[in-house]
């Protein structure tokens, strides 16, 4: 996602690219563990995401003529435990 700073370039030149702040629509996961072998410490995970139009936002690399940004990006799932078998993340 690019800045909403139209200026905001690192020190490469290539547009900063920063993850909405505020985003609108949010996904919830709920998880449900059958049959462990003993109780969990913790739980953790991360969601993935490609850009679709990642060739028309991001700069292509002058010398080498391809895409130096990466078109995949992961963000932290963080999982609340609601009971001894059920985790929640938003």
């Amino acid at each position: 996602m690019q800045s909403r700073d139209a200026q905001a370039r690192d020190e490469d030149g290539d547009p900063i690219y920063r993850k909405n702040p505020h985003p609108k629509q949010a996904y919830r996961i709920t998880m449900t563990i059958e049959n462990a072998p003993g109780p969990f410490g913790f739980v953790d995970g991360a969601t993935f995401y490609q850009m679709s139009d990642h060739q028309q936002c991001t700069p292509i690399e002058p010398i080498a003529g391809v895409w130096s940004k990466q078109k995949e990006d992961s963000v932290p799932a963080v999982f609340k435990k609601i009971d001894e078998t059920t985790y929640v993340a938003t």
